[in-house]
């Protein structure tokens, strides 16, 4: 089975080089022991076509080649990038198996849609009261209605950059005024701050209803986010078969295949808000099953490709 993996210019060097940072390595090793036939490009140098005729080819560096069964990208930083776009759209109306779909990676990375659209599907689940900030929002309509302390994010924020702690509304005005006098096309939102939870979330990654793991992560200090990627670390959790059940139906909510449901703990273990859903989840439990010499979990994701493309 023939794959492409659309990355920018900067990871695919990284990726290609003599000496890659060792998360990539460790990543490429696994991928190597999977048997794939994979092929690594540099989405610039896709050439998005359209014509009367689909001969199964496309465009790349200039040169004709034959169209892969399956892509992904992994040009996070890039999303929004029109070329991006416009190659993952040309991939999937070929026919090609696109993980995940361009409509779902806009819904998943759209915090405030996604929730809007699994809050219609699941009307019992439970989600952090939601503001979307703008130039008319003020300080006293956030506290009215979201409270204090509430955290301030950006709409489509990754790995916890762009997200902010208000604990009072001194400190909410001073956000609000360096939003606003920013000068830039990003949308904020403004959410109730479940301190029950703080330091730390749930993460359930799914395949097609089927569990591929699941982590607590934790800061590990007084950072109120709980990403490791700002020095968290993650715990294997074994969720409830309701938590599995609900998580299962997110997904289905909006056509994620493959992804992640974040969740924040409420007052007790078995009370949890939904935070945000991800269509990259990263490498991050992985990394550690390779580091630690995990079997099983290292079994898991060797078995990702054919429960995705099944």
């Amino acid at each position: 089975m023939k794959g492409i993996i659309l990355a920018n210019k900067v990871y695919k060097k990284l990726i290609e080089s003599e000496n890659p940072p060792k998360d990539i390595q460790l990543a490429l090793n696994l991928v190597n022991s999977l048997n794939l036939d994979l092929d690594i490009l540099d989405y610039e140098k896709v050439t998005v076509t359209l014509d009367n005729e689909d001969d199964g080819k496309f465009y790349y560096d200039g040169e004709l080649r034959d169209l892969p069964d399956f892509a992904i990208s992994i040009a996070l930083s890039q999303r929004d990038d029109y070329n991006l776009q416009a190659a993952k759209r040309m991939f999937e109306t070929k026919g090609c198996r696109y993980i995940n779909s361009v409509q779902t990676t806009q819904i998943a990375k759209d915090k405030l849609y996604s929730l809007q659209l699994i809050k219609e599907a699941i009307p019992e689940i439970k989600v952090p009261k939601t503001m979307l900030i703008n130039q008319y929002t003020t300080p006293e309509m956030i506290v009215d209605y979201v409270g204090l302390p509430c955290v301030v994010k950006i709409m489509d924020g990754l790995q916890g950059r762009g997200v902010t702690l208000a604990k009072d509304k001194k400190e909410l005005e001073t956000i609000l005024t360096m939003l606003f006098a920013a000068e830039n096309n990003n949308q904020y939102i403004a959410q109730e701050a479940i301190m029950t939870s703080k330091g730390r979330d749930l993460r359930i990654t799914t395949a097609n209803k089927e569990l591929i793991y699941s982590f607590v992560r934790s800061s590990g200090g007084d950072d109120f986010r709980s990403n490791t990627h700002v020095n968290g670390t993650i715990e294997d959790y074994e969720p409830s078969d309701e938590l599995l059940d609900l998580s299962f139906r997110v997904a289905e909510a909006i056509n994620l295949p493959y992804g992640s449901i974040d969740y924040l703990f409420g007052e007790d273990d078995e009370e949890f808000y939904l935070c945000e859903v991800n269509t990259f989840p990263g490498f991050s439990r992985l990394l550690q099953a390779i580091e630690e010499n995990d079997e099983e979990t290292i079994r898991i994701f060797k078995e990702l490709p054919q429960k995705l493309l099944k």
